[in-house]
């Protein structure tokens, strides 16, 4: 059948073509997010390249071409293929690992996690916490943890009668520990896309696998895994995105080493810029056949004994002849099903235990004195409570001035972040100009590309701007984020088109359209990223360490952590308590935020990933 063209019209007996209307005011409202990352991201990217073929360095005012003369070291010297040979295979053992413990462990804890009462909302904001604490703060929580000598890890396995893990010293171990470490940071996001996925699919396919006598696995497996492909899909290519940016767990958990002569180290972090073409998710329609239920009416001069019920419960056929025998199976698979919670709920509690651990232990060991900390014996809580260590910090580190300077920077780059965001996603939701899909795009393709990529050229550029060690230096690089664009377009899309027609028939502007019917109307998610914004923000680590490690005037608070853990050099160990003491100042505003705003923050989550 000929799908009719909504652009011919047909008057009388001719057909006219009308054509399509462009608006450029939708145009113009992409281009600052457009122009901006094509300065900050592509710009650098295209530099860096230059570069390549250059034997330019920081400390030669002039340089000149070489050709592919540093490509072929890279290539064929000794050197330089075991250290691309080692990188390669070192971030491709991290990205399988790390995909495979996000997707699997995220689906498992969705199914364990999955009841909405408030016991286990609890349980999955704690879960979910890690996500929001800045990793090089999470760094140096387990680096503490799993000290040699006095980390409580290895001091437990010690009590336990066994030998203690060099988890930081020997080259296996360490990639262990930093799988360990992203897993614990990043499983509870993977957790919550699943389960926001799962809440959205239909109990009608549950229902009917239910009376089909289907069991739980294959209920699972013919009916939830394949409605989950495209959340799958979705986790997949952004966790893959984030593994090959990972750099802050590796920099402060083992500083890129062990490195073992004559190799090269085992944890060194590398980036790859990606670029991914188009995929199309099909969303696939379980089949599930329903069985009949035939119910004959029992006659009226029939006694209840006599009336039999056949009933299927997990593939066995199971025959109930009188009342009593079905009170007494109703009461039996009661007393089983409250097992099962019973059994489900302990399990649930166990491994939120596990999650919150080392928070407590920060905490903990932020509040012992000195000899506590390097005793052999740790123990969970304080002998002698010394609440004196957070005032011995801010005596070390002005983390007030750090707190202050953190503030005006989340502040700058949240608003820029989501100016350009908000008027970037309406114009590719519901504009209509030419060139809309390639500059989309070219937006989702800045997404692939990490600072620690192209951080050379821009420090130079922003250097020579005049802007190192100023507040603008460090705002302007998130001025625009890819992923937020993206989550307000998915947002947008959601918004019926009659509301914006009628909007305009009133005669309200295109900026009233989309700050008074598209930003309302779209508000969990939008909350979401302000708080995803601020937290960014907050916990901002790579960037203010190139731009502005040299001023304390705008040195913000993770910076100020590291800077109190390189100011002990071979002493940290004996100052891990101030350095714990420090790390909870530096992320109790984001605790606070996570505990007002988790509600609002998981709404948003689940609102994106059902669109």
């Amino acid at each position: 059948m000929k799908k009719s063209n909504p652009n011919r019209v047909k008057i009388g007996d001719h057909e006219v073509v009308l054509k399509e209307r462009h608006s450029w005011s939708d145009m113009a409202c992409a281009l600052p997010a457009v122009l901006l990352l094509a300065v900050l991201t592509y710009y650098p990217l295209c530099k860096l390249v230059q570069i390549s073929f250059t034997n330019w360095n920081l400390l030669k005012p002039t340089w000149e071409y070489v050709g592919f003369k540093n490509w072929n070291w890279l290539f064929t010297s000794t050197v330089g293929k075991r250290y691309m040979f080692n990188t390669l295979k070192v971030t491709g053992i991290y990205t399988v690992c790390h995909i495979a413990m996000v997707l699997i462990f995220g689906m498992l804890l969705a199914l364990l996690y999955k009841k909405l009462t408030k016991p286990y909302s609890v349980m999955r904001a704690i879960i979910f916490m890690p996500r929001y604490i800045a990793m090089s703060t999470c760094g140096v929580i387990f680096l503490w943890m799993l000290n040699a000598d006095y980390g409580i890890i290895n001091v437990t396995l010690r009590k336990m009668g066994l030998q203690g893990v060099p988890w930081l010293e020997d080259r296996r171990m360490a990639m262990v520990s930093v799988l360990v470490l992203t897993g614990w940071h990043g499983v509870g996001y993977g957790m919550m896309i699943y389960l926001s996925a799962m809440l959205g699919i239909s109990r009608d396919y549950f229902e009917a696998a239910e009376l089909d006598g289907a069991s739980g696995v294959q209920t699972f497996r013919y009916i939830t895994l394949p409605l989950l492909s495209p959340t799958t899909l979705f986790l997949l290519i952004t966790t893959f995105i984030s593994s090959m940016k990972v750099f802050q767990s590796v920099d402060v958990l083992t500083g890129g080493g062990p490195t073992i002569p004559p190799r090269c180290s085992c944890t060194i972090s590398i980036v790859w810029p990606s670029v991914i073409s188009a995929l199309i998710a099909r969303r696939s329609t379980p089949c599930c056949s329903l069985s009949s239920c035939w119910w004959s009416p029992r006659p009226p001069s029939a006694s209840p004994i006599r009336t039999c019920i056949t009933m299927r419960k997990g593939g066995r056929s199971m025959t109930v002849k009188t009342v009593n025998d079905r009170n007494a199976l109703n009461t039996h698979v009661r007393a089983v099903k409250q097992a099962k919670n019973t059994v489900r709920f302990i399990f649930a509690l166990l491994i939120t235990l596990v999650f919150i651990f080392p928070i407590f232990w920060m905490v903990s060991t932020s509040l012992k004195p000195e000899d506590e900390v390097l005793n052999a014996t740790q123990t969970l809580l304080p002998v002698k409570w010394q609440f004196s260590n957070y005032a011995t910090v801010m005596r070390k580190e002005p983390f007030l001035r750090y707190m202050l300077n953190t503030a005006i920077v989340t502040a700058g780059s949240m608003l820029l972040e989501l100016s350009t965001g908000i008027l970037a996603a309406y114009s590719f939701a519901r504009g209509r100009y030419r060139g809309k899909h390639a500059m989309f795009i070219f937006v989702l393709g800045a997404m692939m590309v990490p600072i620690q990529v192209t951080f050379v050229p821009l420090y130079v550029m922003i250097a020579r701007a005049g802007l190192k060690n100023t507040y603008l230096g460090l705002i302007i690089v998130g001025a625009v984020s890819p992923y937020t664009i993206f989550m307000l377009r998915q947002a947008f899309m959601g918004v019926d088109e009659s509301y914006l027609d009628a909007a305009r028939v009133d005669g309200m502007g295109k900026l009233g359209v989309i700050f008074r019917i598209m930003v309302p109307m779209c508000k969990p998610t939008l909350v979401t990223m302000v708080l995803m914004s601020f937290i960014g923000g907050w916990n901002t680590y790579f960037w203010p360490s190139i731009i502005a490690n040299d001023s304390v005037n705008v040195r913000v608070l993770t910076l100020g952590l590291m800077h109190l853990k390189q100011s002990f050099s071979g002493e940290s160990i004996r100052n891990y308590h101030e350095i714990m003491a420090g790390a909870l100042i530096s992320i109790l505003p984001v605790l606070v935020m996570f505990a007002i705003f988790q509600k609002q923050m998981l709404s948003g989550y689940t609102k994106a990933a059902m669109k």
